[in-house]
């Protein structure tokens, strides 16, 4: 088992690797829920969240990019709109940070 998916939940990946159209799934399911959690979680547990995606989900969807080279596009994709977000809400938070 690759060390990023040890632990926290995340073995479920491994499964999803197995497959080329499940090996996706992971990548947008992190993205509905870096959208979704302004105003619902405090900015501990989402600065948390984006450390994960970069902990996890970016190393799974490189596997997945390896294990399925003609899906490449979809995972590039995915990667992208995961950092703009992870991007976001560091930025919105140097931003709160730094009015005090």
């Amino acid at each position: 088992m690759r060390p990023w998916l040890e632990g926290r939940g995340y073995f479920v990946a491994a499964d999803a690797l197995e497959s080329g159209s499940a090996s996706a799934s992971p990548g947008p399911s992190g993205g509905y829920n870096l959208q979704t959690m302004q105003g619902v979680f405090d900015y501990e547990k989402q600065a948390a969240y984006a450390d994960e995606v970069d902990q996890w989900f970016y190393p799974m969807l490189k596997q997945a990019r390896r294990n399925y080279p003609r899906q490449y596009p979809a995972y590039e994709n995915l990667k992208i709109i995961l950092r703009i977000q992870c991007d976001l809400i560091r930025h919105i938070h140097a931003a709160v940070v730094a009015q005090g």
